[in-house]
């Protein structure tokens, strides 16, 4: 049996950037695609600090019913767009979060998750919670040198 990788992946960004919080920090992100299997996706997000100890927290989030730009004049695509998903079922284990909703208006299914990996040298806080989706947050403090691994797998 042979198997052939079809993901591709692209690194995202090395060079430093001022945080907020007025240090510098590296972020560094890459995305796998699979071409066979369209649906299943990952994202890995490394952060360190380059200049000074740093608190760091990354973020990442499943939603329903975003807010969409407007779709132009006509208020029928407006109406049809607003809240478009009713929600069914969630929850929220660890770093996973689990989503399902049914349309509005033809009543299909549409079930959506993801999890995370977390590493880090340092003690890591992970929380998730819900609204109209999923929120993961990972928090520590880190050392220059060392770094935060959070990688994202959706599906």
């Amino acid at each position: 049996m042979s198997a052939r990788c079809s993901v591709q992946n692209w690194p995202i960004g090395r060079t430093p950037v001022d945080a907020p919080a007025g240090r510098t920090v590296r972020v560094c992100s890459v995305r796998l695609v699979s071409f066979t299997h369209r649906p299943v996706a990952a994202i890995c997000y490394e952060v360190e600090p380059v200049d000074g100890p740093a608190r760091i927290t990354v973020q990442s989030e499943l939603t329903a019913n975003e807010q969409l730009p407007p779709a132009g004049a006509d208020p029928r695509v407006a109406a049809a767009l607003e809240d478009p998903l009713r929600g069914e079922y969630h929850d929220a284990t660890g770093t996973a979060v689990v989503l399902v909703h049914k349309t509005r208006r033809s009543g299909l299914r549409v079930g959506a998750a993801m999890d995370h990996l977390v590493d880090c040298p340092a003690p890591v806080r992970a929380e998730s919670r819900f609204a109209d989706g999923g929120l993961v947050t990972a928090a520590t403090v880190l050392a220059p040198g060392q770094k935060l691994r959070v990688i994202k797998f959706g599906g």
